[in-house]
């Protein structure tokens, strides 16, 4: 772990890059008003770019393009802070993350969970609460064959579950993934001992809307807060069960904070359910030309789609220049 005085050193020259940078090149190239133009942008602008992974960053094929990983880094070596936003757990954003050249921030489990992709600093957990988590296994007791709980047990987080349909074909193609990390057990009820970071719920779509109808009164009394990601196409789609104060908006805010920044400064690139409450908190929303049809509303921007690098087109429209 990075020492808080060398912390905020590093945060102090990350956040006078730009200065440094422009200064040599004014000196260099005589172009002042020009870049100064740019500086004031950088600075009064965005320093903080917010991205989705899963149909954002990644391709149909779930791959990550050159021309979003450059655009990324470029973003990066600007001085621009760079996190990826994922209903993912860590260790699955974390594959992706390292696969660029900086020390990424990841925020995992849409908002519970806070890590540096290299150095693995864990900044903020908002785990879902016992007692919360045990309620909502009983309303949605019907489901059981289509959840997982996310624990901690190990250090890359634990997938358990007590059986899982075998005619769901998504949730088992999801958690083939990581077999290492399954575990099976008699009752979800007896087994957790603590918080987990999560329940998720994986399915068709029909079947899914089952548990959403099951969830809405604990989400009405506070009790938790419901994410919705959806591909129709596929006839997928997710329901991550949270703690109630959870979001990728929520921590979002965490990080402005840290920095001294506000939403103002804030930048996201979206295309889901999920995404919709880190639009709605940042000056600039970009979401992807496939999106769901909710998300293009209210004067978001709307950029390409994930098989044509949208993210890097809106990095370089609205930050690189």
């Amino acid at each position: 772990m990075v020492p808080a005085s060398l912390e905020s050193q590093k945060h102090l020259v990350k956040d006078f890059l730009p200065v440094i940078v422009g200064i040599l090149l004014i000196s260099d190239s005589g172009s002042g008003e020009r870049y100064c133009d740019k500086l004031q942008f950088m600075n009064d602008g965005v320093r903080l770019i917010a991205i989705d992974i899963d149909g954002t960053l990644l391709d149909s094929k779930g791959k990550l393009s050159e021309e979003n990983k450059h655009a990324v880094d470029a973003a990066v070596d600007a001085g621009i802070e760079v996190s990826l936003v994922t209903g993912r757990r860590f260790s699955m954003a974390e594959r992706i993350a390292t696969l660029f050249d900086h020390d990424l921030t990841v925020i995992a489990n849409n908002g519970a969970v806070i890590k540096t992709s290299r150095s693995h600093h864990l900044s903020y957990k908002d785990p879902l609460p016992l007692p919360a988590a045990r309620q909502a296994l009983y309303a949605t007791r019907a489901f059981r064959s289509s959840c997982v709980a996310h624990s901690e047990d190990s250090e890359c987080g634990q997938l358990v579950c007590e059986g899982i349909d075998p005619n769901n074909l998504p949730l088992r193609w999801y958690l083939d993934k990581s077999k290492e990390d399954v575990r099976y057990v008699e009752s979800l009820e007896e087994f957790l001992a603590v918080d987990p970071i999560q329940l998720m719920f994986g399915g068709s779509v029909e079947v899914m809307n089952g548990v959403i109808q099951a969830v809405i009164p604990l989400v009405e009394a506070g009790v938790v807060k419901m994410s919705r990601t959806e591909y129709l196409r596929n006839d997928v789609s997710i329901i991550d069960i949270l703690s109630p104060t959870c979001s990728k908006a929520a921590a979002l805010k965490f990080l402005l904070a840290r920095h001294g920044w506000t939403p103002e400064n804030l930048m996201a690139i979206g295309d889901n359910h999920n995404d919709h409450d880190m639009l709605e908190l940042s000056r600039i929303a970009v979401v992807m030309g496939q999106s769901v049809d909710e998300l293009k509303t209210a004067g978001r921007h709307v950029t390409a789609t994930n098989d044509d690098c949208g993210v890097a087109q809106a990095i370089q429209r609205f930050v690189l220049g």
